[in-house]
């Protein structure tokens, strides 16, 4: 894949994501807690 067509799927992407719209119900602290909890443990 060369770098000009990279550009232009992310471009793609990017743009799907802004169309998806914001999650309704979406919690910070308990997403960060669920992040940590995947990420942090050794």
């Amino acid at each position: 894949m060369t770098t000009e067509s990279k550009k232009e799927k992310l471009i793609e992407e990017l743009k799907k994501g802004e169309k998806s719209g914001m999650i309704k119900d979406f919690n910070r602290d308990l997403f960060l807690d669920n992040l940590h909890k995947k990420y942090l443990q050794k």
